[in-house]
């Protein structure tokens, strides 16, 4: 992290993009349309203010939207300092989120070097939508047939099995006494 006193060139309010002018010493401007920002502005500041500029090295800054822009989209330095969809192909950076003008966005700048601070935790998201049950598909093919088990071991006779072997035994025994048997 480095630190440097520079002097503001006119008022400059929040979240805008600066440069450095050499006039004499370090100087500060907004960025003009088109133009390649130094820096952005974490408070606002007055003309001709002496200020300390912290560089940590951070490739996320919060800059307003000049225009309505969509996420993703590839920006640039549009007027007062803003973020506006770049004409130039990749810009200075993209915005990961969609901003309507005069919001405050996050700039993902090309080319930032090394790691800056850790920012602030970001606030929980909404639980999304369960999506619809997709529907039952169709049943599988019948499963080939298995093997025959063991025989089981022999049970008891209920009352009537018993009953009916009785029953025929005692007709064979009628038919054969009359002499109708076989």
């Amino acid at each position: 992290m480095t630190r440097f006193k520079a002097v503001v060139k006119q008022a400059v309010t929040t979240n805008r993009l600066l440069s450095v002018v050499q006039e004499g010493g370090i100087k500060l401007q907004i960025t003009p349309a088109g133009g390649t920002p130094d820096f952005y502005s974490t408070r606002a500041l007055e003309a001709n203010e002496e200020i300390t500029v912290t560089v940590n090295n951070a490739p996320v800054w919060d800059v307003e939207a000049g225009a309505d822009i969509a996420a993703g989209a590839n920006v640039e330095a549009g007027e007062g300092g803003t973020l506006v969809t770049s004409s130039i192909g990749k810009g200075i950076g993209y915005v990961p989120t969609g901003a309507k003008a005069g919001d405050v966005v996050q700039l993902v700048r090309r080319g930032a070097g090394g790691a800056g601070k850790d920012g602030r935790d970001g606030k929980d998201g909404k639980d999304g939508v369960n999506g619809k049950d997709g529907i039952d598909g169709k049943n599988g093919a019948d499963g080939k047939d298995g093997k025959d088990g063991k025989d089981g071991a022999a049970g008891e006779v209920t009352k009537a099995q018993l009953d009916a072997a009785i029953a025929a035994a005692k007709e064979a025994l009628r038919k054969e006494l009359k002499g109708d048997g076989e």
